[in-house]
């Protein structure tokens, strides 16, 4: 029978100082991944806000990756966790406060509809068409 060796399950015999590297890396993704998201536009992400979808894909491999790969200890994974959610609370507070940090995580919001009326100026200008407007609605 094989014995549990509790130090390769937590960090697969790695030094406890790569928790450094682990949190470092994950700011760094998690930016990109901010910056990514909000350069492409809300399109693709519908309800969500970009904040809702960096937390989905920032926690999405460090939540499966353990449980998959023997080579990823459980500690790296739970750094990452306690990181994205830092972050997440972070940015939220930062939305908050200043409305000029708002816009520049958030993005300015763009009214399509007002008294009932489609603006198409604002419609061309964004990203989804008619149809799709039309087809949220009801």
């Amino acid at each position: 029978m094989q014995e549990i060796e509790l130090d390769r399950i937590l960090m697969n015999k790695l030094p406890y100082t790569f928790l450094l590297e682990v949190v470092f890396r994950t700011v760094i993704m998690f930016v990109v991944i901010l910056v990514t998201l909000r350069a492409s536009g809300k399109r693709g992400i519908k309800q969500l806000s970009v904040f809702e979808l960096v937390l989905i894909i920032g926690l999405g491999s460090p939540a499966g990756d353990p449980m998959f790969y023997e080579d990823v200890g459980l500690l790296p994974a739970f750094t990452v966790f306690g990181v994205i959610i830092g972050l997440y609370i972070l940015v939220t507070r930062l939305t908050d406060r200043p409305k000029r940090a708002e816009r520049l995580l958030e993005g300015k919001p763009v009214y399509i509809i007002n008294n009932g009326r489609i603006l198409c100026e604002a419609l061309t200008g964004s990203s989804m068409s008619r149809d799709e407007l039309l087809r949220s609605s009801g």
